[in-house]
């Protein structure tokens, strides 16, 4: 090829003329359009012919018209003085182990070439070294995970009431049940029978089942309140020992199994509060003294077993309930005063001792249940209102903004029930009056804020006491059914294993 000769880029598909220019589309020399640019005539097809008419190329610029051994005449130019080899009029390709591989020429590159013998193309030697050095690649076969069948989950059984194995020493309606810091439940107090308020105590331990008689209190009480105190000491204060309203106040330490009688309350106090506050000390507030409604309050100090009086309620008020709040307040809602039921709520502030006002509830009413849930606002249900019927409704207390809002209704209307915060943030509510003695329970979901039914107790019961264990199982001790007092005592939680 003469000096800045441009070495072909492929040859025309129908007179094999040179292409000098990649991307050529119309030949140079016949003047016919390509189908591709640079593309040769398929393998076996017939060579091109001149158009009808048309003066043939001459021999010398036919590259398939070259002399042999000598490099193809490329139109208008010297043949390359370079060794030369011989080119196909069909498109140049070589079979490798049974593969065609063609020829493709970019810019002036051989990528692949053929040399032709006749119709017989033959591989350069280079090219089959190359062939032949490297060896098809092979496809291992995958081997395919034998199928397992998909475990399916044992679907957990639901909830049920279970009567334990063992009964209280002793019948009681109204008593307490705190759980202890040893995972033991104290029970202390109640009525025993019509009128007989009593001042024997007992402990359930849960890990024998079994009912042990403990000390017995320093007065008969009823309606009293017991408190948990930071030390492991239970607080017993007020309640009526059948024929006064008490003042005196006692405390139960597990390790001897004894009662310790200490000082006075500033007042004496029946259906009460006492709330254990974040710093240890116990804030005892309202409840009755001589038919009064007291608006009193005073606080407990465990370390010199000592009450104090403290700032006074916004009203009197007795048969409310009180809850600790996440940040440290108390929140005391509805209660009776002057035989009225109350829709009003109040809060402590233990850093200031004084009570202020916050968001009135939707409904007034006394003997309500009232507990503090996960998410840190206030569940408030059921009671009775002023006529001492039964009611249905709840209500919840946000701390953030001091207001309540409706929820429920629950699925029966309840007085005197039990309620028990659960592990999962749910509240079981069991049992309870209305209108009668129920067995009925029934289950809050703060999620929704809706109640749903749940497995009936064994026995109708109200006015019982109610514990959570540390293992999530929820004891419920005694109560009365309407005309009995129980020694009963039922266990919430998984159904026991079926007996072989």
């Amino acid at each position: 090829m003469a000096e800045g000769q441009i070495p072909p880029a492929g040859f025309c598909q129908f007179c094999g003329g040179p292409l000098p220019l990649a991307g050529e589309g119309v030949c140079p020399r016949c003047g016919r359009q390509l189908t591709a640019a640079g593309q040769p005539a398929p393998w076996g097809a017939t060579p091109p012919q001149a158009p009808w008419g048309a003066t043939p190329p001459p021999a010398g610029d036919q590259p398939w018209a070259s002399a042999p051994g000598s490099a193809p005449a490329y139109f208008g130019a010297a043949a390359p003085a370079t060794p030369a080899v011989k080119r196909s009029r069909r498109a140049p390709l070589f079979i490798v182990g049974g593969i065609a591989l063609v020829v493709v020429l970019v810019g002036g590159v051989v990528a692949s070439g053929a040399i032709s013998s006749g119709s017989k193309a033959t591989p350069p030697p280079s090219t089959v070294a190359a062939a032949s050095s490297t060896p098809a690649p092979t496809a291992t076969p995958t081997e395919m995970p034998t199928p397992t069948a998909t475990p399916t989950a044992t679907p957990t059984p639901p909830p049920v009431f279970t009567a334990a194995s063992a009964t209280m020493i002793h019948p009681r309606m109204d008593p307490t049940a705190t759980l202890l810091q040893d995972g033991r439940v104290l029970i202390a107090g109640g009525e025993i029978a019509k009128g007989k308020p009593t001042n024997t105590a007992e402990i359930y331990d849960a890990a024998t089942g079994k009912f042990t008689a403990t000390g017995s209190m320093h007065s008969a009480r009823l309606w009293q309140d017991a408190t948990l105190l930071n030390d492991g000491r239970v607080l017993m204060t007020g309640g009526t020992d059948g024929q006064y309203r008490v003042a005196t106040a006692e405390t139960y330490d597990p390790k001897t199994g004894k009662f310790t009688a200490i000082s006075s309350m500033t007042t004496s106090r029946v259906e009460h509060t006492a709330t254990l506050l974040a710093d240890g000390r116990v804030l005892i507030a309202g409840g009755y003294n001589k038919g009064a409604h007291l608006s009193s309050a005073e606080i407990f100090n465990p370390k010199t077993n000592k009450f104090t009086k403290t700032g006074a309620m916004t009203s009197g008020r007795g048969g409310q309930d009180a809850v600790l709040l996440q940040d440290g307040r108390v929140l005391l809602v509805g209660g009776d005063n002057l035989d009225k039921a109350l829709d009003t709520a109040e809060i402590y502030d233990p850093t200031t001792g004084k009570f202020a006002k916050t968001g009135g509830m939707f409904e007034a009413r006394q003997y309500a249940k009232a507990v503090l849930l996960q998410n840190g606002t206030v569940l408030v249900l059921g009671g009775t209102d002023t006529q001492f019927y039964a009611l249905d409704s709840a209500e919840v207390f946000s701390a953030t903004s001091g207001t309540f809002r409706s929820v429920g209704p629950m699925t029966t209307s309840r007085a005197y029930p039990t309620v028990s915060l659960l592990p999962d943030g749910t509240v079981l509510i069991a049992g309870g009056f209305d209108g009668d003695t129920t067995d009925a329970t029934e289950i809050f979901d703060p999620a929704l804020s809706t109640f749903t039914a749940g497995p009936a107790l064994g026995a109708a019961r109200e006015s019982a006491a109610s514990v959570v264990l540390a293992d999530g199982l929820v004891l419920i001790f005694g109560g009365i059914d309407g005309t009995t007092y129980l020694s009963s005592v039922e266990i919430y939680g998984p159904p026991p294993p079926a007996s072989a």
